[in-house]
């Protein structure tokens, strides 16, 4: 916690954390700067797509909806998609009279903020003692990426990189994907993030040594939460539980 460091070591930790987040914001300042008639500061640098698509579920919500569509087809469709995380957020947007891209930007610097104390404060707890391999921990997990860009096939032909099925295969996942590593997802979205962090408590509560029963309720619950935000991650720490549970 806190209260078990110097202030020296918080400031420490505080510097490294604040200077993560502006670091993963610097881009969209940039943006917001040299707006104009012929530029325009969109939400994200980022995988434009997914970030068009949650941009959309906010205006949804703050219009009053929801269970959302995808407003990005033709098609005819009903309303199917429920979010709580979108749905909150664009009621906040809606409450506050604030800018749909200011509330999704503040969210992300929030959760990525909530993300990193939880980490440094009580995760690395888990695994070190000493302030200074915590500090070189959370250096390495903020700033590290893959190894990928050092076996990178070479391209002559940038058209190639419009090519969705060479890329994937002549690209590692640390290249591509911004869930690969740390600092993209804190500068991606708070879906991310706080996918990252409900995965991050659930292995905290999980891993420490006053486990209580009570815990499992904990676990049933942040799974839960966790499977209407991002569904992908629920099946992998479901199914991890699940087989720890039953080999033991």
């Amino acid at each position: 916690m806190i209260k078990n460091y110097t202030l020296k070591q918080n400031l420490i930790v505080f510097s490294i954390i604040l200077g993560t987040l502006f670091l993963t914001t610097f881009p969209f300042l940039i943006g917001y700067l040299i707006r104009g008639n012929d530029y325009f500061l969109g939400s994200s640098y980022l995988d434009r797509g997914d970030v068009n698509i949650y941009s959309s579920y906010l205006e949804q919500a703050r219009q009053g909806h929801i269970i959302f569509s995808n407003l990005f087809t033709s098609e005819i469709q009903q309303p199917r998609y429920f979010s709580p995380l979108w749905l909150l957020l664009g009621l906040v947007a809606k409450i506050f009279q604030a800018n749909n891209i200011l509330i999704f930007q503040l969210a992300r610097i929030i959760a990525g903020f909530i993300f990193l104390y939880f980490i440094f404060y009580y995760f690395f707890n888990l695994f070190f003692e000493k302030f200074f391999d915590k500090v070189i921990a959370l250096l390495v997990l903020c700033f590290s990426s893959g190894l990928g860009i050092f076996f990178k096939k070479e391209v002559k032909d940038f058209s190639f990189l419009f090519d969705e099925k060479y890329i994937f295969k002549h690209y590692s996942v640390d290249l591509l994907m911004a869930e690969a590593n740390t600092f993209l997802s804190l500068a991606h979205s708070c879906l991310f993030i706080l996918a990252q962090l409900f995965v991050v408590i659930i292995f905290y509560i999980f891993l420490k040594n006053n486990f209580k029963k009570l815990d499992y309720l904990y676990l049933f619950g942040l799974n839960l939460i966790l499977g209407f935000i991002h569904p992908y991650d629920f099946f992998i720490i479901f199914g991890v539980l699940a087989a720890y549970f039953f080999l033991n």
